[in-house]
C-alpha cells in the first residue's frame, strides 16, 4: 500500500511527498528535502526550482494537492465502504470521537484517525497511511475554519451519521460570530441524506434549531427531558473513568449511536466504563512527590476552561494550585472571559499562575503581596522562573494542580516540568512530535 507525506522532515524512505501551498509554508520549496529524505515521488501542483536535480526521481504535476489527496481518501473510503460518523461542534470532538470509537470496537473494525486530524488533509493521509481494508466503521471529527469548510470535507467523505456537539463562543477573531459558527456547524447535518441520521444536543439551542437541515432522523440528547436520549437512559454513567459535565454527553452519544447500530446494551456498557480521557482533556496524571495534576492542556475555551476550576474545586486537597493560558480568539469576548477566569480560579485556587497578556491584562488591580498571583509572559518564562527559584508551593500528595491554555500558549511544557519520572511525556502529553518541540 503506498503511503503519503507532507513533512520533508519526519517522511519515511519510500513515501510519496506531496507538496502542499499553506499559509506559512509551501511544500514545493521542499521537495528537494524529500527526496534527499528518501521520498520514492513528489506529488507537485507548480513548476520546481533546481529541477534538474530531481532528474531520477518521478515528479507528478496535479491541479490541486490538496484536492488530490482528497480525491485518493475518497477512493479508498469508496472501495472499503465503511458507515462514515462525523462529529463537529465547538468543543468535545476529539473527545467525543475517542469514547465512540472505544465503545463501536466491541463489536466493530473501526478506524478513526489516532491524531485531532480534523481537516481534508489530515483526515485524507490518515485514511490513505492508516486505515485498513476491513474497516467497518469510519469516525471522523470534522472541524471548520469558516462557512463551506465542512460542506467541502461531506462532499469528500458523506456521513451517514452526524453529530454535533454542541456551538460555543471559540475562535470567534476567525468566525465572527457565534451565529456563523453554527451556520458552518450546521453544514455537516445539512450534508445528510434521507437515510442519514443526526445526533444533536438539546441542551445547546444552536444544535436543538440543526433539525430543521436535516432531511432524515433526528435524535436528540442531553438533560432534557425532551431529549431522546437521557442520562437516567443510562444508568451506569456516573461510574464512567470521565471528569467534567461533558462525561454524560459522551455517554449518550455513545449510548445513542450503539444501540442504533444493533450493538446489545450490555455490550455497550462495557464499551462505556472502558472509555478514558484523550490526552490533555481533563486527564489525571501523577506528579512529583507524588502530586496530583490535572491535564487539560489540549486547548482552551471560556467553557472549557469554568468546567477544569470546577473539576479543580471537587478534589478535596489542601492545596491547589492553577497554571492558566491565554484563552485564544475569543473576539470582543476576550477582555471579560479573561476577568471571568481570573475571579473564578482565585475562588479555588491557593496559588495561580496565569501565562500571556491577556490573563496579564485581567489579572491587573489584584493583590500580589502574598504571592497568590504569578504572571508571566510565556510557558518557558514559568519554566525558567522555576530553575532559578525553586518551587515555592507546598508539592506532596495533597496539592493538586489544574494545567490549561490554548494550544498555542504550550502550558503543556509547564505540566512536564511537574511530571513524577514514572510517566512517559511522551505518551502521555499533547504536542510532543518533532514539529512541535524544536
Amino acid at each position: 500500500m503506498k503511503k503519503y507525506s507532507i513533512d520533508s522532515r519526519t517522511i519515511n524512505p519510500g513515501e510519496i511527498f506531496v507538496a502542499i501551498k499553506g499559509e506559512r509554508f509551501n511544500g514545493h520549496d521542499f521537495v528537494n528535502n524529500a527526496i534527499k529524505n528518501g521520498a520514492s515521488e513528489a506529488v507537485v501542483s507548480q513548476k520546481l526550482p533546481n529541477k534538474r536535480d530531481l532528474s531520477d526521481q518521478k515528479i507528478t504535476m496535479v491541479e490541486d494537492t490538496t484536492n488530490y489527496l482528497g480525491l485518493l481518501a475518497r477512493n479508498r473510503v469508496q472501495k472499503i465502504s465503511p458507515k462514515i460518523i462525523a462529529i463537529t461542534g465547538s468543543v468535545g470532538k476529539t473527545s467525543t470521537k475517542t469514547a465512540l470509537s472505544t465503545v463501536l470496537s466491541f463489536d466493530f473494525n473501526v478506524f478513526t484517525p489516532k491524531k485531532n486530524f480534523n481537516t481534508l488533509i489530515g483526515i485524507s493521509l490518515a485514511i490513505l497511511n492508516e486505515m485498513s481494508n476491513d474497516t467497518e466503521v469510519l469516525i471522523l471529527e470534522m472541524g471548520t475554519y469558516g462557512v463551506g469548510t465542512i460542506k467541502n470535507l461531506c462532499e469528500y467523505f458523506p456521513p451517514s451519521i452526524a453529530v454535533v456537539t454542541n456551538v460555543e463562543p471559540v475562535h470567534l477573531e476567525r468566525m465572527g460570530t457565534i451565529e456563523v459558527i453554527a451556520k458552518a456547524k450546521s453544514e455537516l447535518i445539512s450534508s445528510l441524506s434521507q437515510s442519514g441520521v443526526a445526533f444533536l444536543n438539546f441542551d445547546n439551542h444552536h444544535t436543538r434549531a440543526m433539525k430543521k437541515n436535516n432531511k432524515g432522523k433526528t435524535y436528540y440528547f442531553g438533560h432534557s427531558e425532551k431529549s431522546d436520549i437521557t442520562p437516567n437512559m443510562v444508568s451506569y454513567i456516573n461510574k464512567m473513568k470521565i471528569l467534567g459535565s461533558y462525561r454524560d454527553y459522551l455517554g449518550m452519544i455513545a449510548y445513542g449511536i450503539g444501540m442504533l447500530l444493533g450493538m446489545k446494551e450490555e455490550t455497550i456498557k462495557r464499551g462505556i466504563l472502558s472509555i478514558i480521557p484523550a490526552k490533555g482533556r481533563l486527564n489525571i496524571l501523577r506528579g512529583k512527590n507524588d502530586s496530583i495534576l490535572i491535564d487539560d492542556t489540549y486547548n482552551a475555551s471560556l467553557s472549557s476552561t469554568e468546567e477544569a476550576i470546577q473539576v479543580l474545586d471537587k478534589f478535596d486537597l489542601q492545596h491547589k494550585v492553577s497554571f492558566l493560558g491565554d484563552m485564544l480568539e475569543l473576539g470582543t469576548v476576550e477582555e471579560s472571559a479573561h476577568k471571568n477566569i481570573v475571579e473564578k480560579t482565585l475562588a479555588v485556587c491557593e496559588i495561580a499562575f496565569f501565562i500571556g497578556p491577556r490573563y496579564e491584562k485581567a489579572s491587573r488591580g489584584y493583590d500580589y503581596s502574598n504571592k497568590k498571583i504569578f504572571v508571566f509572559d510565556t510557558s518557558d518564562d514559568v519554566i525558567s522562573y522555576f530553575d532559578s527559584n525553586g518551587i515555592e508551593f507546598p508539592l506532596s500528595a495533597n496539592t493538586v494542580i489544574l494545567f490549561k491554555g490554548s494550544q498555542g500558549m504550550r502550558v503543556e511544557k509547564i505540566l512536564k516540568y511537574f511530571l513524577h519520572k514514572s510517566v512517559n511525556s511522551k505518551s502521555q502529553l499533547v504536542r510532543q512530535e518533532i514539529p512541535w518541540n524544536k
